[in-house]
């Protein structure tokens, strides 16, 4: 059993995460044939903890939270066009959760959606994928790989026109200017670019799926994340599907926010003092990196939660002022709301929910930050969360602030990544893969030929080249015994300067009368150079691990995650 009281945080470590570059490869830390093992530790934790979450015993909020997420996800399928089928008694069924934006993503990134449902398959479980569309939309375009002059180029392949840095639950597809002929069109000229590749890319069933979806929604990352639903579901796979933006107004969502505000200054605090000891662990000198610290000053400090008016494209921070038990809440121009002072009873925590819906009333969007989103996921939803490489990172943070803050164990959490490269050999070929240190050992050889030619020229029989290469044997043995005489007093080594410029400046010259006998050389070595820069290039696009997993062909793709699918019917 685990002893919540008397748990001892384990020590820093480093994790050393690195996404495969061979394909077909999968990253797995733990092996995922070990899962049930931190399943067992997770709901062992929720058992023993005395933990409680506005005053609500933890087991009890879990329950709640697990209600709300069903009935939500329930209603945003229906809202979209497809059916969420779950038993009756789901909300006590291990709950397997992922997340992520609702880009067009590469393979690594999907593969956390077919591991949540096989984990869930595998024991009866419910697996739910929460779309992070509080998140900024950082690109409008997809990236195909072409050839231009003989040579591999990426081209790019908009769906929509260029966007400032605006959150995704903030996008819309127009209905009436060019952008929509944009839109309708994208699929088909992604197809038409993998054509050269002999390709019929996922793109010709996902495309439509997105399209169908358009007399019910204009929202961009519904549209995204419905054609990709559709396809899961085709393969099997029947994830509940979550947007942060509607997680965010479950009232066991606010119950949470409004405990995280009440007692944000102490929360600031250990925010901090984790993301420091992190910081160290990794000697990063960055502000910014993984995550910015949260401002403490004497009247106000930072809450862990972003907050904008919607129609806005920039996200604000949340600040938090302590007065007399009451919380006043700003973006940092305008006071937003006043919650009530928290005693942690039920009619007062109704009421801090009550404020924090009015907010919302009002046309603000109050959402989590990725580090609360997961930490609110791993508490009060899931029993076991499936990250990335980038979110298990900086949930390492995670874990020590759930053990201080909220003074219980961290659910352990399942950590996943795949390569599979795009399908090019058919066209390209096989091709010998550059090693990282070839490059290295070329441009040595060629500095090499820069500072040393006399090196190359041992053999030769004309006179004054040996000549220069004995003038310059012995002007490095001189300038060596100098060297050595570094101890010495300033105003020695001052004396010696002169000597030293005379003795560089002729070693300099003797390279220069010596270089073109070794100009052959050199060209040979240039050309190699060209070619293996030529060949990395295109190395570096022909192994790819981050094209959308769109231009796969659907039968490898299905082949790659059929681990967790069942069997075709």
């Amino acid at each position: 059993m685990v002893d919540s009281a008397n748990y001892i945080q384990r020590p820093w470590k480093r994790m050393r995460l690195k996404a495969p570059q061979d394909s077909p490869r999968w990253l797995e830390r733990p092996p995922l044939d070990d899962f049930r093992e931190a399943l067992a530790f997770n709901e062992e934790i929720v058992y023993s903890s005395a933990c409680s979450i506005a005053g609500i015993p933890l087991r009890e909020f879990r329950r709640r939270c697990r209600n709300e997420v069903t009935d939500a996800a329930r209603f945003y399928a229906e809202e979209l066009g497809w059916q969420a089928k779950l038993p009756a008694d789901a909300v006590d069924r291990p709950w397997f959760v992922t997340g992520h934006q609702p880009v067009l993503a590469h393979p690594g990134v999907w593969s956390k959606n077919f591991v949540a449902h096989g984990m869930a398959r595998q024991t009866a479980g419910v697996s739910l994928n929460l779309i992070v569309d509080n998140d900024l939309l950082a690109s409008t375009k997809i990236s195909v790989p072409a050839r231009q002059d003989d040579r591999l180029v990426l081209q790019n392949i908009p769906f929509a026109e260029e966007l400032s840095r605006t959150p995704w639950e903030e996008v819309e597809i127009s209905s009436e200017d060019s952008s929509a002929d944009m839109f309708a069109q994208f699929g088909a000229r992604v197809c038409e670019a993998m054509q050269p590749w002999q390709i019929e890319p996922l793109m010709t069933r996902y495309w439509p799926a997105v399209i169908d979806r358009l007399p019910r929604t204009r929202r961009l990352s519904d549209l995204f994340s419905a054609g990709r639903h559709e396809i899961e579901m085709r393969w099997g796979a029947n994830n509940l599907e979550l947007p942060i933006s509607r997680m965010c107004q479950l009232p066991t969502c606010l119950q949470f926010i409004g405990h995280m505000l009440h007692h944000a200054r102490e929360f600031a605090e250990i925010h901090n003092q984790v993301l420091a000891e992190y910081r160290r662990l990794y000697r990063i000198r960055s502000s910014t990196h993984p995550v910015p610290a949260l401002e403490v000053g004497d009247g106000r400090c930072e809450a862990p939660f972003w907050i904008w008016k919607a129609g806005e494209r920039q996200r604000r921070r949340l600040f938090v002022q302590q007065r007399d038990g009451a919380v006043t809440l700003s973006d940092g121009r305008e006071t937003i709301a006043i919650l009530p002072p928290s005693d942690a009873t039920a009619a007062n925590s109704a009421a801090t929910v009550e404020s924090l819906q009015e907010i919302a009333c009002r046309g603000y969007r109050l959402r989590t930050r990725a580090l609360t989103t997961t930490l609110f996921a791993r508490l009060a939803i899931g029993d076991l969360f499936v990250h990335g490489i980038g979110g298990a990172q900086y949930d390492e943070m995670t874990d020590r602030i759930i053990n201080r803050f909220f003074g219980i164990p961290a659910p352990q959490f399942v950590t996943v990544t795949s390569t599979l490269h795009l399908p090019l050999e058919p066209i390209l070929g096989s091709e010998r893969r550059i090693s990282p240190g070839e490059r290295g050992e070329l441009a040595r050889k060629l500095r090499d030929l820069e500072y040393n030619p006399d090196r190359y020229l041992l053999d030769s029989r004309d006179a004054k080249v040996a000549a220069l290469i004995a003038e310059k044997r012995d002007l490095c043995r001189r300038q060596n015994e100098v060297d050595a005489l570094s101890r010495e007093p300033t105003s020695q080594r001052r004396r010696r300067r002169a000597g030293n410029h005379h003795r560089c400046r002729r070693l300099r010259e003797i390279n220069a009368q010596l270089a073109p006998l070794v100009g052959a050389w050199k060209a040979e070595l240039d050309d190699a150079a060209r070619d293996l820069d030529r060949c990395a290039r295109d190395q570096h696009i022909r192994f790819h691990r981050e094209f959308a997993v769109w231009l796969y062909p659907e039968a490898e793709l299905r082949q790659f995650y059929g681990r967790f699918l069942p069997e075709p019917s």
